[in-house]
């Protein structure tokens, strides 16, 4: 990777992470990991993840929800959220 490809790609990850909203890990988000679990065939971190997005969209904040794994992806979009498989 040159210099000039991994500043844009830099560049590009801030403007990212700008618009991006933070879920602070909290008793009520982590309520919903169980259910989550039993209904799809995800690993514990990644059901924490998804149920970050499902908190931040029950807020009634636009979510879109990104992954590279298709079982977390398909998880997300069973869930109603909008989500694509990236990678």
């Amino acid at each position: 990777m040159t210099e000039t490809s991994r500043d844009a790609i830099l560049a590009r990850l801030n403007r990212d992470f700008a618009q991006m909203t933070v879920v602070e890990v909290r008793a009520a988000m982590l309520s919903r990991v169980p259910a989550l679990v039993v209904r799809w065939p995800l690993r514990g971190y990644d059901a924490v993840q998804l149920a970050a997005a499902l908190t931040l969209q029950a807020t009634g904040v636009s979510t879109t929800f990104w992954a590279s794994d298709a079982n977390l992806v398909a998880a997300a979009l069973g869930e109603g959220l909008r989500a694509t498989e990236i990678g």
